[in-house]
C-alpha cells in the first residue's frame, strides 16, 4: 500500500536434489514438505503464494531462481541442513523416524566421503508497483 518495492530473498521452493540418489530421498522429501505445510503454511508453495498475493495487489512480480549448490566444502551447512530436515520429518511422521535417521547417517557418510552434492531450490521474488502512464 505504500508503493515501494519488496524483495523476498532465499524463498525456499520445496525442491532439494541430492546426488548420489538414495532410496529414501522421496520419503524424506515428502514428509519434510508436509511439515512445511502444517497449520496452513504454504510450504513448498511459498513462492507461488507470495507471487499470487503480490499480483492480487496489482504489483509486478519478478522471480529469479537462486538455488544453493552445496558439497563437502560446505560440510557444516550441509550437516545442519540434513539434520534439521530429519528432525522435521520425525516431528511430522514419527512412524518413519527410524528410516529418517538411517537416511541421515547414510547422507552424512556420503558427505564425509566427498561424494554428496546438494541443490536446494530457492527463488528470489521482487514485487514492484506498476508504473502508471502519465
Amino acid at each position: 500500500g505504500v508503493g515501494v518495492p519488496e524483495l523476498f530473498s532465499l524463498t525456499v521452493d520445496g525442491s532439494i536434489h541430492l546426488r548420489p540418489e538414495h532410496p529414501d530421498d522421496a520419503l524424506v522429501a515428502s514428509a519434510f514438505n508436509d511439515h512445511q505445510r502444517r497449520s496452513g503454511r504454504p510450504g513448498p508453495a511459498a513462492v507461488s503464494s507470495a507471487a499470487e498475493v503480490g499480483r492480487s495487489y496489482g504489483l509486478a512480480v519478478t522471480s529469479v531462481p537462486t538455488p544453493w549448490r552445496l558439497d563437502a566444502s560446505d560440510g557444516p551447512l550441509v550437516t545442519r541442513l540434513l539434520t534439521e530436515r530429519v528432525a522435521a520429518v520425525a516431528e511430522q511422521r514419527p512412524e518413519i523416524e527410524d528410516s529418517g535417521r538411517r537416511w541421515l547417517l547414510d547422507r552424512l557418510d556420503d558427505l564425509a566421503q566427498g561424494r554428496l552434492t546438494v541443490r536446494v531450490g530457492h527463488v528470489d521474488l521482487l514485487l514492484t508497483p506498476r508504473l502508471s502512464a502519465g
